[in-house]
């Protein structure tokens, strides 16, 4: 898991000198410095966090330790489809929101780069990240890791760029924070000229 905030990039692995016999306890634990990690760094009454294909992929691994953990502070909006729109988390005051930015613009994260002008993605997905293996080899383990902290940087660099080109630039003052889908971006821009 990496994570992007407050422009400082954090990555979060399952230690490979860990016994694995007890893959379940290496996940929660793997979560619960990732969240823990969350909860110190995003000190907004709200704390707004995309990830690239949340309804697809990453959310059900978020909503299932959260569900599990903060069974009575967490919620999730999904569509007909069961893939989630929304995650929130909400303790001690605080709002803690999973966003789907490919809701918000449908295209690839390296399309995304392209159109907003931010250095892209080093490489294409490896399938070989999908192997625990990849934990214990140096080389595997060091090219996953640039491959999860470069995602998580171009995404964020993307997102600002799309974020100051619909608050300024065409005086939209539409926030890309305030969406979950195209559709309601596009909505956005249409009441705020009409």
């Amino acid at each position: 898991v990496t994570l992007f905030i407050n422009n400082y990039l954090e990555h979060f692995i399952i230690s490979p000198l860990v016994n694995i016999s007890n893959h379940k306890e290496l996940v929660r634990s793997l979560w619960n410095r990732v969240f823990e990690y969350i909860i110190l760094n995003c000190i907004d009454k709200k704390n707004i966090i995309f990830v690239h294909n949340l309804g697809g992929f990453d959310g059900y691994f978020i909503f299932k330790y959260l569900a599990y953990t903060y069974p009575d502070d967490v919620k999730g909006l999904v569509d007909m489809d069961n893939k989630f729109i929304t995650i929130t988390l909400t303790l001690n005051g605080r709002e803690y929101v999973f966003k789907d930015s490919l809701r918000i613009f449908p295209i690839s994260l390296q399309e995304l780069c392209k159109i907003f002008g931010v250095d892209g993605k080093l490489s294409q997905y490896n399938p070989i990240f999908n192997k625990l293996s990849t934990l214990s080899d140096a080389t595997s383990l060091k090219n996953f890791i640039s491959y999860g902290r470069k995602d998580s940087e171009c995404l964020y660099q993307a997102l600002v760029k799309a974020q100051q080109f619909y608050f300024d630039k065409y005086k939209y003052k539409v926030d890309i924070v305030d969406c979950v889908s195209l559709p309601q971006l596009t909505f956005k821009i249409f009441r705020s000229g009409y």
